[in-house]
């Protein structure tokens, strides 16, 4: 982040105020009810707190690298908030369906060789074929080329790894270093494999998968297996526009596997795991779930 600003050139434009407003919203929470006996919901949203203000920082730092490269070009971004889903035609015919929590910049009109555009967080894509100019989804961490198929990309900036997986088609991975720029390596997978990249270890691997069970998100579904219960949180989170507040310990519990359908709500999700996980109770209060483990 800090190479990545300092590459960045000191120029206030018109949208500089809209940004700052816009990241100020971001960041705004609610101030919690004060409980002298959960002193750990303190710990947590103030752990919440930094993590928001690294993602935003994050999120404008590699919003304005990315303009700087295609500077001529007028762009749009479309960010949807968690407990939403939105479909999208870009202006060469590409469906993208883009995930909660998650924004997509990319040209209003395609004008270069290649039709680029930017993601945080997670999308689908049906690529419009178009053999003379590829299509790229960029994140820091690498880069995904495809002519025309269908895949998915989630690389949200508050989770460990980064994935994506390829339905139809071929689709070529091209890993960054540290500063988001290409190492040319390149990596090629085939329908049913998905790629993942660990951000702490730089690790990555490439394996067989269900893609149509990977990318049910898609259509508001959620498929499981063998998940932890802190990873199945993180995507209720993002599914019904919610915080959980959850000790480590439990989040680390758990071999989860369960679908959850597009109409299933939020309180018979918490207790259909509640039944499989029989070591926590949850409790509801506006907009934040408190999970709570069994004594």
């Amino acid at each position: 982040m800090e190479e990545i600003w300092d590459s960045l050139p000191n120029i206030v434009g018109l949208s500089t105020l809209d940004d700052l407003e816009r990241a100020k919203k971001q960041l705004k929470a609610d101030t919690p009810v004060r409980n002298h006996r959960k002193p750990y919901i303190w710990r947590t949203a103030a752990a919440i707190a930094v993590l928001m203000v690294i993602t935003a920082a994050t999120y404008f730092a590699t919003r304005y690298h990315f303009y700087s490269l295609m500077a001529s070009q007028e762009f749009v971004q479309v960010s949807v908030p968690d407990g939403s889903l939105r479909q999208l035609i870009l202006a060469d015919g590409t469906h993208v369906t883009v995930g909660a929590g998650s924004s997509i910049i990319y040209p209003k009109d395609f004008t270069s060789n290649t039709r680029k555009v930017f993601l945080i967080g997670q999308a689908r894509f049906k690529v419009s074929k178009d053999p003379d100019r590829p299509f790229i989804v960029e994140t820091q961490q690498f880069a995904v080329t495809a002519l025309g198929t269908e895949f998915d990309l989630t690389n949200y900036p508050d989770e460990q790894k980064a994935v994506t997986t390829l339905l139809h088609g071929v689709t070529q991975v091209t890993l960054n270093n540290k500063r988001g720029e290409s190492t040319q390596k390149n990596l090629l997978l085939h329908p049913n494999e998905r790629f993942s990249y660990d951000k702490l270890s730089g690790s990555y691997s490439i394996e067989r998968v269900d893609a149509d069970s990977e990318m049910a998100w898609s259509t508001g579904q959620l498929d499981f297996e063998a998940a932890t219960f802190g990873s199945v949180l993180d995507k209720l989170q993002r599914r019904f526009g919610v915080k959980f507040i959850c000790s480590d310990n439990l989040r680390r519990q758990g071999s989860y596997t369960v679908q959850i359908r597009r109409d299933d709500n939020l309180e018979k999700v918490l207790n259909i795991l509640a039944v499989i996980n029989q070591h926590f109770t949850w409790q509801r209060q506006g907009n934040v779930v408190v999970i709570t483990e069994k004594k």
